[in-house]
């Protein structure tokens, strides 16, 4: 396989975003978030201020959507960062929730397990849950282990 983007500097990956048409007013603050961040990964976030054409398959006819190597007029870096800056921030506020909601169900289940038998969790746990859970069909991949001890 062969790779034909060349390495380049962060300075360069600048002058390669500008040369696109992205506006970068602070240049120090910009090279510091490809510095810190990456070009790739900041890649995603100016995606969608990228032009696209329209390009129709010669063999189908099928036509679709191709992003080109420029971006809208007035497109700035600043944008893009404030994207990534949203979804780490959404993440994050996800992640603390997800966690809440998972230790909330782990609590509740391990509390009505023990109630039933100090040792729930070591015992056959199928007798501890309602017939229509447990006795359902397995599905590919899961083995009865998953619920014998």
């Amino acid at each position: 396989m062969v790779y034909s983007r060349p390495w380049k500097s962060f300075p360069e990956q600048l002058e390669l975003l500008k040369s696109r048409g992205m506006v970068v007013t602070d240049e120090a603050a910009a090279l510091d978030y490809l510095q810190r961040v990456g070009y790739y990964r900041l890649s995603a976030y100016w995606y969608p201020f990228r032009t696209f054409e329209v390009v129709q398959d010669s063999e189908t006819g099928k036509l679709s959507t191709k992003a080109k190597d420029e971006f809208h007029p007035d497109t700035q870096f600043v944008d893009a960062v404030h994207l990534y800056l949203f979804d780490k921030q959404l993440r994050l506020y996800l992640a603390d929730a997800l966690e809440r909601i998972e230790i909330s169900l782990r609590v509740d289940l391990s509390h009505l397990l023990g109630e039933r038998s100090p040792f729930a969790h070591i015992e056959n746990t199928k007798a501890h849950f309602h017939p229509s859970f447990a006795n359902k069909p397995f599905r590919k991949g899961m083995t009865q282990s998953c619920f014998d001890a």
